[in-house]
């Protein structure tokens, strides 16, 4: 799981934990911002060019494009956001 702070949110990207190894095009990667899912992606670096292109299908990002974001997963935080953790 990899994690973006934003003013706007945080965005994460997560891959599905129950793909079949013998499948591996199968793996999904879901896409959300704070407590919401947006939606599946075949590959993260899809899901990161929908946010750096404010593409996403979540309005209140895709309409403020002055916000840039890493187009490099590994400039992203990896794990759970920190607000997660709090329960």
């Amino acid at each position: 799981m990899w994690h973006l702070k934003t003013k706007l949110g945080t965005f994460w990207i997560v891959a599905n934990e129950e793909s079949d190894d013998s499948r591996p095009d199968d793996k999904r990667y879901y896409l959300g911002m704070d407590d919401t899912t947006i939606r599946s992606y075949g590959d993260a670096q899809e899901a990161i060019e929908d946010i750096c292109n404010h593409t996403t299908g979540e309005l209140q990002w895709d309409v403020d494009t002055r916000i840039k974001v890493p187009a490099d997963i590994t400039q992203w935080q990896e794990g759970e956001p920190e607000v997660w953790r709090k329960n």
